[in-house]
């Protein structure tokens, strides 16, 4: 048990459902979320509520990573996900999450035609273009 070995805290892995990639399944997949339900990589509803639940009754709060501002990728070819969403990232379609191509980030003030960015040191780029090349 945690709170019994000194752990005050945990923070977990945002729980939402997110894209499913095939093969590997690097540690951002989880960052690219696909719905907010909470059937994901790390387990269902159910066993979600039961870790916190657990963890609270050892005496341990649990700090969940939340991603609420941005979804999966444009640039993904899945159309998986862990909790079974039905989203299509190229167009901006998320069934689970009440967003329409008008919320994301475009061009402009987006200043490039990729809407990727470029320049990590240019402030336009990272606050009003999109995140679409992670790399494993």
């Amino acid at each position: 048990m945690l709170g019994p070995k000194g752990y005050g805290a945990v923070q977990v892995a945002p729980p939402a459902d997110s894209i499913k990639l095939s093969g590997a399944h690097p540690w951002w997949e989880l960052y690219q979320p696909v719905s907010y339900g909470l059937s994901s990589r790390m387990g269902t509803e159910a066993q979600f509520k039961a870790m916190v639940t657990a963890c609270h009754n050892a005496g341990v709060k649990v700090y969940a990573d939340a991603v609420i501002n941005h979804t999966g990728g444009v640039n993904r070819s899945s159309t998986s996900s862990y909790g079974g969403a039905s989203f299509n990232t190229a167009t901006y379609t998320y069934n689970d999450i009440p967003y329409s191509r008008a919320d994301f980030h475009g061009s402009p003030p987006c200043p490039n035609a990729d809407l990727g960015i470029n320049d990590w040191n240019n402030v336009t780029q990272v606050q009003e273009c999109q995140l679409v090349s992670c790399r494993t």
